[in-house]
């Protein structure tokens, strides 16, 4: 009973530590392979939080447009009331430029860490998932 149990124990731990072998041997030969793919996706990442940002500064401006245009339209017609539209239309301006240009410096300066520094983006990257 004893020599099956130790000759089963035995090959059981010869098959665990062939797999473990193999698990290594792969992962040796993908790790390269996926810190790339894993920079590349974060500078994509980056770069449309970037443009989102930008996109928000262009809403921004279009609201100052157009409360602009709705100046000029109640100044023609003599019916210059301020409350009206104008006011709503340059606080989205400021909340929208506000927001774009934060989100934009942040992802600026992601993509600048991930492009000057990329092995210290990915140990901070990796760091996160490490259990304290």
């Amino acid at each position: 009973m004893n020599e099956e149990l130790a000759t089963t124990l035995n090959q059981l731990l010869k098959s665990s530590i062939s797999a473990i072998d193999k698990g290594v041997s792969w992962l040796d030969g993908q790790l390269p392979e996926l810190i790339s793919q894993f920079i590349v996706w974060s500078l994509v990442a980056s770069g449309f939080w970037m443009l989102l940002g930008f996109s928000l500064v262009g809403v921004g401006f279009y609201f100052i447009k157009l409360g602009n245009k709705v100046i000029e339209e109640n100044k023609k017609r003599d019916s210059y009331r301020r409350l009206d539209f104008e006011v709503p239309c340059f606080f989205a301006a400021a909340i929208f430029g506000v927001v774009g240009i934060v989100m934009s410096l942040i992802a600026t300066y992601s993509l600048l860490f991930i492009l000057i520094a990329p092995k210290v983006f990915l140990l901070e990257q990796f760091i996160r998932y490490i259990p304290k």
